[in-house]
């Protein structure tokens, strides 16, 4: 059973997400799901009664394997938006933290293959750079990951 917070209401997609921001030589950590054509911060829904530190633990080792240490949250997030493919409209709210993997042997060769639920997921390091010119969302973060916030932020942000 799918329980997960996420569901259709008023014809919007509320969707409750948890990500994870890893910056290591001046590259980030980004994954793509498979049939995706796009990047994004490693993460995933919060089920329901689950706090996001927890959500976000669970989910690196999901998709990867991988203990994490949370060493702080970096941005509340209120991201509205609509989906390019599916033309879906989203009401998304996330927890972004900061977070240090530990084995980054995995990574040797600069990019690792996951899964969860049957799909695969490519974790790949990306020069920050590089972000300006990479299909990569919440495109409001190429800027943000430049430099990490002191303190927890509060984004509201409005696609399109």
């Amino acid at each position: 059973m799918n329980n997960n917070v996420n569901f259709r209401i008023c014809d919007v997609r509320y969707n409750y997400r948890m990500a994870g921001v890893t910056v290591r030589y001046g590259k980030v950590l980004l994954h793509q799901v498979e049939g995706n054509n796009f990047w994004s911060l490693p993460g995933g829904r919060c089920a329901i009664n689950e706090d996001s530190a927890y959500a976000l633990g669970r989910e690196y080792e999901e998709e990867m394997g991988q203990k994490v240490e949370l060493t702080r949250p970096l941005w509340f997030v209120e991201y509205f938006y609509s989906e390019k493919a599916t033309g879906e409209t989203f009401h998304e709210i996330s927890v972004i933290y900061d977070v240090v993997l530990a084995d980054h042997g995995i990574f040797a060769n600069g990019e690792f293959e996951g899964s969860e639920a049957g799909k695969k997921i490519l974790f790949k390091w990306f020069d920050l750079r590089e972000l300006k010119d990479l299909e990569f969302y919440p495109v409001f973060l190429k800027e943000k990951l430049q430099k990490l916030p002191e303190g927890m932020e509060h984004i509201i942000f409005r696609a399109g």
